[in-house]
């Protein structure tokens, strides 16, 4: 049909045009968490098993033969009531981050603390191999820093040019890292008025940044 679509709702582009946008979905069956949802994610293991994990201000959750099964490490996360969870799957590791304190892992069952040189983190995701993480703090306030695990380690953060875990900022623009993701080989990582593409270049430089 001739002419121009000025407005729309609940359209999202798709391969051939634009298509209807999910509906939001109540699951039968599933009880309410014990607290306010900071952040959810359904995250795929290698042999394609999904894990839907949510966050709460204190506490991240499974959902686990239709019940929440509390996952939270030893102790209560710290996060605040603006707090929100970012997660992404390595492998067989969920990763996942709220900034207040260090990632967390987990391969099953409750997650726990990466090991050391591991930042806090807004934004967390997978590519490559590696984790990329964004909106630091490595015991300094980084919100324009971005920080890699080693390769294929997701339990290494300890910079190194062999490991090839390393870290920087993108101070070519105002303001703190917002978003990212992985766009095929490439990382990309948001502020409110600019895009970074990042490559991977190997050592010494490890992560290139393009504005």
């Amino acid at each position: 049909t001739p002419g121009v679509l000025v407005d729309c709702a609940q359209f999202i582009p798709y391969r051939s045009g634009m298509e209807a946008a999910p509906t939001l979905q109540t699951p039968a069956g599933v009880p309410t968490l014990a607290a306010a949802c900071q952040g959810a994610a359904v995250l795929t293991r290698l042999d394609g098993t999904r894990r839907l994990i949510a966050g709460a201000q204190t506490a991240l959750y499974e959902l686990t033969g239709g019940l929440w099964d509390n996952v939270t490490r030893v102790a209560a996360y710290t996060g605040g009531s603006d707090s929100r969870w970012s997660f992404t799957q390595f492998g067989n590791t969920t990763i996942a981050a709220n900034r207040a304190d260090v990632l967390q892992f987990s391969n099953s069952g409750d997650f726990a603390d990466i090991g050391s040189g591991a930042p806090r983190a807004e934004i967390v995701f997978s590519v490559g191999a590696f984790v990329m993480a964004l909106n630091v703090n490595d015991g300094a306030e980084k919100p324009d820093g971005w920080h890699c695990c080693a390769a294929f380690n997701a339990n290494d953060w300890n910079e190194s040019t062999t490991t090839q875990s390393a870290s920087g900022r993108l101070v070519s623009t105002p303001g703190a890292l917002t978003a990212g993701l992985r766009l095929g080989e490439y990382a990309v990582a948001y502020k409110n008025s600019s895009i970074y593409l990042g490559q991977y270049v190997g050592a010494p430089v490890i992560w290139d940044w393009l504005l």
